[in-house]
């Protein structure tokens, strides 16, 4: 009988000891075989090397110093050797059949150029739910990511287009899908929860959606990968950004919020610079109680 191709899995952490041990844990969990567990601290100054400390030898413990995210990512590929790789936030943990699902599905996938697959999610912490991303499509690709890092990639890929540590602030990943389709490369969508993805105040995603430096870093993007959209498709993808970004302000919005604060919202928006929908709804919402 034929051994399974190895598995890699990288757990990129900085400051997060507090869950890295359950992220660990749902590693060495999973039903499949073989794998291999890389932890990288990126210069944690909490509990974290304590944390990775307690699983010994069953894991690979890596640490430097503070380089941001995607930097650290680019440097695991020197440090895995398997076939498939697979990024698990250290605030994140795996369903204990993630690895024996997506292998099996991305083997039985003949197209070369399908280089990964991902799967829904089942969000914990501060919401809870499961996702409802859609079967991969480039289009809709262009107008918003719906790929998480935590999907199964074909590991000789993942080395020939590396992360870039430009997108250290956020959207990074949305970056490395991007480039995959811009050389040819698609994915395939696993239809199952298969990851729970924690929604906290502290990460990445969440500060980045309510922060107004978002329609700056998809400017960065779609200037970046500008072979892959038309000048048509570029102006969607920044109104989308846009909306986005006015969407979390109406979300947010609290009862008796100090008029400061209101025409602050407002004059972000208007700077963004948003298109006259976006500046109307603002308006309304601003100036309504």
């Amino acid at each position: 009988m034929m051994s399974n191709p190895l598995a890699s899995i990288v757990i990129p952490t900085f400051n997060y000891g507090q869950y890295l041990g359950e992220a660990i844990e749902s590693a060495l969990s999973q039903t499949y075989h073989p794998v291999e567990i890389v932890v990288m601290d990126d210069g944690s100054t909490d509990n974290t090397p304590e944390v990775a400390a307690s699983f010994g030898s069953k894991i690979k413990y890596v640490r430097s110093t503070h380089r941001g995210v995607y930097t650290t990512r680019q440097a695991s590929l020197e440090h895995i050797h398997g076939d498939y790789f697979l990024n698990l936030d250290a605030d994140n943990r795996l369903h204990p059949e993630c690895l024996t699902k997506t292998v099996s599905f991305l083997q039985a996938i003949i197209d070369p150029r399908c280089a990964f697959v991902y799967t829904q999610h089942c969000r914990v912490g501060d919401s809870h739910g499961f996702t409802h991303f859609p079967t991969y499509d480039l289009g809709q690709l262009k107008l918003r990511n719906y790929i998480d890092m935590g999907a199964l990639i074909k590991t000789d890929i993942v080395r020939r287009f590396g992360f870039d540590p430009a997108f250290n602030t956020g959207y990074g990943d949305y970056d490395f899908f991007l480039t995959l389709a811009e050389h040819g490369y698609r994915g395939v969508l696993l239809n199952e929860p298969l990851l729970f993805y924690r929604i906290h105040g502290t990460s990445i995603t969440n500060s980045v959606n309510k922060s107004f430096r978002q329609v700056k870093i998809i400017k960065r993007l779609v200037t970046k990968h500008q072979a892959l959209y038309s000048s048509k498709e570029r102006r969607q993808a920044l109104r989308a950004a846009r909306e986005r970004v006015l969407l979390t302000l109406i979300n947010n919005r609290k009862p008796g919020r100090p008029w400061g604060t209101r025409l602050a919202d407002f004059a972000r928006i208007f700077f963004t610079p948003a298109g006259p929908e976006q500046i109307w709804a603002q308006f309304k919402h601003t100036f309504t109680f």
